[in-house]
């Protein structure tokens, strides 16, 4: 209920905001308050944002009874509230005869007078919020009438501002005819200092007026109502005493009143100055008296100007330490009024013109003028002359800036009632005026500091026509919107209906566009556009009707086979969904190459499957020229060609070829076997075999005692589709080598098995003593890593022993899965021992020295060179150097250096044996080429 509510209030607002604002056209008239013969005693504060608030005495009920009205207007003029404002304070049975208010840093403080019968007899006090609501439970009665007084009247109300709350003064009529100054102090929460009516000072007068002192006090002026009676003041601290024995007379030079009121001001020390229209030659003076009584200047007084003329209405303003007074002056050439103002420092000098500074000359029977400071410290002046209600600005320097005689704030008709205007000086160095017509209705208006009337920002214009797309597809994003520039709009507000959404989030934007995205299910839509500012909203433009021609409905599921594979299921499968509405064509998207036969933009279609096709999805949606409707998908599994991995290689005992093994697939279409090997570092097919009894095949062309073999394999299926090369099946048979050491004992060296997975395998060293006999183990469970073996244990003298290498593998190899036959074993070539090399018979070496080892080789492992240190400059040495398969592949021969250099660049990497000899020495060490 809160936000409905506040939503209301907003919308009212809103509303208000638009309704009204100030006029640039002095002819025509805002009306705070239209209401005829309403209002009266106006009264405006400065809001803080250049705005205003306003109070005035209200009679629209009619009946006698007189409220006391609100508004609060925003820099532009806009209300805030209803238009004719709303009402701050009532009583139901009475009338306020009169009231007065200030404003505070929370709110208002307002004093008014009820009558009951003919006259006021009661005087209340409550303090307001900016918004109009009180702050106190209850009014605060601060003056009744009682059996000695006839009424409190509203002769000298005022309220004044004190650290510890407010001092606010009347005058009670007593019965006799006799009138008496009264005043009570009152805190910030509505607590009055002294009983009611404690104060009742007497004095020697009737007519009072009083300004607060600025330090917590305040000075009143008081005189008879005869023309010619003294003026007389006294001074009050905050705590209600008088500062004076007597009441000081300031008018016995000068010259008693005239027939205008008196008007009062106080600078920063505590110091009081009057100006009054004298009752000895007519003219405008100026005194001033300090918080001691005394009167500083001599003589006391200060004359406005000594020429001869009926001088009458003076007004005083106090500001940056100078005291401006204005007034209505009747000297020649004037018809009835014109208006003069003077400037006067705090001791008493004059600083304008000896006779004052001509304001407005143009005639006026009661000009009634005034003065305020703009935020730029200048000096704006209002009167009613003949023409209109004038305005004009004086620079700090005194000099008029305005047109000759001031700028027109309004035409003749509805000009202020005598001096029931109040003015208010603007943040953003305007001045604004309220006005009470003769009419009894409330007007405004503004000044800019140019002297122009205020209108700054207007009302937007009427928004134009819409531009953009009408004709789009249903769920469109990014679509825009334009509007030519609104004149004084601020911002654009846009009516979107349900289903359109603003692509930055808001409706509202800084430029005359929007960028709008469509929910899918919307078919039609209209929008509109309108400006906006401070004031409020401008015409909105015309509709702007959109259609929106849907997507493809979503598409329902897909029939047909959800498997298929190479080779026996895998061309011409049929697949379809139910025709969609708003459909032009279909679009199918299929696993990785697969095909469509035929008309690919068909809502059925049949589907062949290459053999190397992958599983995945088939996806179909319905397409029209707006794009595609929601998708449907078939998980389709495609069993593809099988792959045979080779389980292990060996080298066949009787032909000494590699001998190859793989597990079989179970499919009975996988019945033929591509064979690869290695050449040149390229797998190239070498054979292809039928599906065997048992799946191996023997490498006739393979020379596993020169070198290792590497190999794959791959599927040839019953349908001539060849298959994936066999994952990581890179094969590697055992390749045997050594060497004969000392006292003619074989140390064999053998490459790693590669291909099989199992780290767990061990090797055993077998051995045929006869040369042609079978082999027996030599060595067995020899582990992983241990890839050679000296055979201390055959006969030296066996010339004739050969050796195989073979690995024991931990897992099984199926190399016929329907066989169940289990291989684990691989072998590797025969070595024989005659076959070895052996120092002796290759380098021919004189043993007449044992083997010394004082050479060094370095870097071990090496990339491009070694350098072979500690040889003896006295001695010739061959250098040789042997590849795995005891090839030489480097031989050199160094004398007289005690170090050489062996470049190694073009050598492949691996293991190399490096042999140095000479006359008395040799050596063989394995080094690492990378």
């Amino acid at each position: 209920m809160k936000k409905i509510y506040f939503l209301l209030v907003s919308l009212l607002i809103s509303l208000f905001a638009t309704a009204q604002q100030f006029i640039p056209d002095s002819s025509q008239t805002y009306y705070v308050n239209s209401i005829t013969n309403s209002s009266s005693n106006i009264t405006a504060f400065d809001d803080g944002n250049s705005g205003a608030y306003l109070m005035w005495l209200d009679a629209r009920s009619g009946n006698g009874k007189t409220a006391i009205y609100f508004q609060h207007l925003n820099k532009y003029g806009a209300p805030q509230y209803p238009q004719n404002g709303k009402k701050l304070l009532s009583a139901s049975s009475n009338t306020i005869s009169g009231y007065k208010a200030i404003k505070t840093q929370n709110g208002f403080v307002v004093a008014w007078n009820l009558n009951t019968a003919v006259y006021p007899d009661s005087l209340f006090c409550n303090y307001f919020s900016f918004n109009g609501t009180a702050l106190w439970s209850q009014a605060t009665l601060v003056s009744s009438r009682s059996v000695t007084m006839i009424s409190v009247t509203n002769n000298g109300l005022n309220i004044m501002p004190s650290d510890s709350g407010f001092f606010i003064n009347y005058s009670s009529v007593y019965f006799g005819g006799s009138e008496g100054f009264g005043f009570n102090r009152i805190d910030f929460n509505g607590n009055l200092r002294w009983p009611i009516n404690h104060f009742q000072p007497s004095s020697n007068g009737y007519y009072w007026t009083s300004v607060s002192d600025k330090h917590n006090g305040f000075f009143y002026a008081v005189t008879t109502g005869g023309i010619g009676a003294h003026i007389y003041v006294q001074h009050y601290n905050a705590l209600g005493l008088k500062s004076f024995p007597n009441e000081v007379d300031i008018s016995t030079l000068a010259g008693g009143r005239g027939n205008s009121a008196m008007k009062l001001t106080c600078d920063e020390d505590t110091n009081l100055y009057v100006t009054w229209e004298s009752s000895i030659n007519t003219d405008i003076v100026l005194a001033k008296i300090t918080a001691r009584g005394t009167l500083p200047w001599i003589p006391n007084f200060r004359s406005m100007s000594n020429v001869a003329a009926s001088k009458t209405t003076p007004a005083i303003l106090y500001f940056k330490n100078n005291i401006y007074t204005t007034w209505s002056d009747g000297r020649p050439p004037a018809f009835f009024y014109h208006v003069y103002a003077q400037k006067t420092d705090l001791n008493g000098n004059n600083q304008w013109t000896l006779n004052g500074d001509s304001i407005f000359q143009l005639g006026s029977y009661s000009p009634s003028p005034r003065s305020i400071a703009n935020a730029a410290n200048e000096l704006v002046m209002v009167a009613n002359m003949a023409p209109g209600f004038l305005a004009q600005l004086k620079d700090t320097a005194g000099a008029l800036k305005w047109i000759a005689n001031g700028r027109n704030i309004h035409i003749p008709n509805d000009v202020p009632f005598y001096d029931d205007y109040a003015l208010v000086a603007a943040a953003d160095s305007a001045v604004a005026c309220f006005w009470v017509t003769s009419g009894g209705k409330v007007c405004a208006s503004k000044m800019s500091r140019q002297g122009k009337l205020f209108n700054q920002y207007p009302l937007p214009s009427s928004a134009g026509v819409i531009s953009g797309n009408d004709t789009i597809c249903a769920g469109s994003t990014g679509q825009v919107y334009t509007v030519a520039p609104i004149t004084n709009a601020t911002q654009y507000i846009w009516n979107l209906p349900s289903g359109l959404m603003s692509a930055s989030g808001s409706d509202t934007t800084q430029t005359p566009s929007i960028t709008v995205n469509f929910d899918p299910s919307i078919l039609a839509a209209t929008i509109k556009v309108w400006g906006n500012n401070s004031l409020g909203d401008g015409a909105a433009s015309a509709d702007f009707n959109i259609i929106l021609k849907p997507l493809p409905a979503a598409a329902g599921s897909i029939s047909g086979l959800d498997s298929a594979a190479a080779c026996t299921l895998q061309n011409g499968i049929n697949y379809s969904i139910a025709p969609l509405a708003n459909a032009d064509f279909y679009s199918w998207t299929l696993p990785p190459l697969a095909s469509i036969n035929g008309n690919p933009d068909s809502n059925a279609v049949s589907i062949n499957f290459s053999p190397y096709t992958t599983s995945g999805n088939i996806i179909v949606s319905g397409y029209n020229d707006c794009g595609a409707g929601i998708s449907a998908a078939l998980p389709i599994y495609f069993k593809p060609i099988p792959t045979a991995q080779i389980c292990f290689s060996t080298v066949d005992s009787a032909t000494q070829k590699v001998l190859l093994f793989w597990e079989q697939p179970i499919e009975t279409y996988a019945h033929n076997y591509v064979i690869y090997r290695e050449t040149a570092g390229v797998f190239l097919p070498i054979d292809t075999t039928i599906h065997p009894a048992l799946a191996g095949y023997l490498d006739t062309s393979s020379h596993p005692n020169l070198h290792p073999e590497k190999y794959k394999i791959a599927v040839l299926d019953s349908c001539g589709n060849v298959g994936e090369l066999s994952a990581v099946s890179e094969n590697k048979c055992i390749y045997l080598y050594g060497f004969l050491g000392w006292a003619n004992i074989p140390k064999l060296y053998w490459t790693d098995y590669i291909g099989a997975s199992d780290t767990s395998r061990l090797y055993r060293v077998l051995v045929d003593t006869t040369g042609s006999g079978p082999f027996s183990i030599l060595a067995d469970s020899l582990p992983a890593t241990q890839l050679n073996f000296t055979d201390y244990i055959s006969p030296l003298n066996c010339v004739t022993c050969r050796y195989v290498i073979e690995t024991v593998f931990r897992n099984f190899c199926n190399p016929d899965a329907r066989a169940m036959v289990a291989i684990t074993t691989s072998r590797s070539n025969i070595k024989n021992k005659n076959e070895i090399p052996y120092d002796s018979l290759v380098f021919g070496i004189k043993n007449k020295l044992p083997l010394q080892n004082s050479f060094s080789i370095y870097p071990n492992p090496a990339k491009e060179k070694i350098t072979i240190g500690n040889l003896s400059a006295n001695n010739a040495y061959q250098i040789s150097l042997y590849n795995a398969i005891g090839q030489c592949v480097i031989n050199a021969y160094e004398s007289g250096k005690n170090n050489c250099e062996i470049s190694i660049q073009d050598l492949q990497s691996g293991l190399y044996l490096i042999k140095i000899s000479s006359e008395e020495q040799r050596k063989v060490i394995k080094i690492q080429v990378e």
